[in-house]
């Protein structure tokens, strides 16, 4: 092996994906292609001015169809990679996706620590992700829906290749033990030890609780089928205008096709949506991610006075949604935070509030 090979070696294995992400991947494909081909097969072909308004809307048909048609090979079917390059000093994340291949670069001098992390929610085959931890630059996630395995193996490729000491290297998903600070803080922690969505780390000072996304299960999984079964109805409806002697202008089918369009994006939004709290120096750090937005937020131990879970009132066979409420002084509301796979297990939200109160407490 030359020296350029041995300063710059690659790794790239399949994803492994969860059953229920490639059935999702395979809805939005689906959804994709019939954009796609209804774009072409199913609007009228008209001279003058309308006919080069119907091209520029089949223009932008086919490329919002073959984005989503991407993103189904994403979820479902991409390989994960690594690929380590000494002389430039980085560290090269690898998706590819059919021909393309996605690339996220993070300097090897920044990089501290690399951390497995499972969303280990219950019934599924078990989505997972790395943690690639940065000094004075947070935290970049890697993976996500693969399964444990391969990720496993690209941790262990990582550990082999990268100059970094191994209890910089974490495997979480293998349901290590985690230490307690104290007898009180057991107690309080107890609860959330035992969740099965919840991942939580912590010191005597220090508490971090993470929540993965969901994934393709539940309301996200239920979304995306309304959304396929209204993305084949309102092309079963545009077909039928489009037999009528005057058929209606072209932007009447494309505006009945935005429905189904927003019933997916609100599905990958709560597929994708993942919530981490960091209690840490005086500080308490919020970080919300999800399809529409990446909001941090950090507030002082003394901003946070309380906290309050509560269920907001919903009528018979309406899904609730249970809400963490951070308040602050005069029982001002901070910040509400919500996750999916917690709207039916408040007692969850409830364990969540008791840890927070015990460290925010402490001084």
């Amino acid at each position: 092996m030359s020296d350029e090979e041995r300063s710059r070696e690659r790794i790239l294995l399949p994803s492994g994906a969860p059953a229920a992400a490639r059935r999702g991947g395979g809805v939005v494909l689906l959804v994709g292609m019939a954009l796609m081909g209804g774009a072409w097969w199913l609007l009228p072909w008209d001279p003058g001015a309308p006919g080069v308004f119907l091209v520029v809307l089949r223009v932008l048909l086919t490329a919002v169809g073959g984005a989503f048609c991407a993103l189904g090979l994403a979820v479902g079917w991409s390989r994960l990679g690594a690929e380590v390059d000494r002389e430039a000093g980085r560290l090269v994340l690898l998706r590819r996706v059919a021909f393309y291949t996605a690339k996220r670069v993070l300097p090897l001098d920044d990089l501290h620590g690399v951390r497995l992390v499972a969303a280990g929610l219950p019934g599924m085959d078990t989505p997972a992700y790395l943690e690639f931890r940065l000094r004075g630059r947070g935290s970049v996630t890697f993976g996500f829906p693969a399964t444990a395995a391969p990720l496993r193996t690209l941790l262990g490729w990582l550990r082999s290749h990268l100059d970094l000491p191994d209890e910089a290297f974490e495997d979480t998903a293998a349901g290590a033990p985690l230490p307690s600070p104290d007898e009180e803080a057991a107690a309080v922690l107890a609860r959330l030890s035992a969740s099965r969505v919840i991942r939580a780390w912590w010191s005597a000072d220090d508490m971090t609780l993470e929540f993965p996304p969901m994934g393709w299960r539940g309301i996200a999984l239920g979304l995306a089928a309304v959304a396929a079964v209204s993305a084949a109805f309102v092309g079963f409806l545009g077909w039928q205008f489009l037999q009528r002697p005057h058929p209606p202008p072209a932007w009447v089918p494309f505006l009945f096709g935005l429905i189904p369009l927003a019933f997916l994006l609100a599905a990958v939004h709560l597929a994708r949506k993942s919530l981490r709290i960091d209690v840490s120096g005086g500080l308490l750090r919020v970080e919300q991610r999800g399809l529409f937005r990446h909001r941090p937020r950090t507030f002082l131990r003394d901003q946070v006075v309380d906290l309050m879970v509560h269920t907001p009132p919903h009528g018979s066979g309406e899904r609730p949604q249970t809400i963490l409420t951070l308040l602050a002084k005069g029982r001002y509301p901070l910040l509400h935070l919500t996750h999916p796979a917690l709207d039916r297990h408040p007692e969850e939200w409830e364990a969540v509030a008791e840890a927070l109160r015990h460290y925010l407490t402490r001084r």
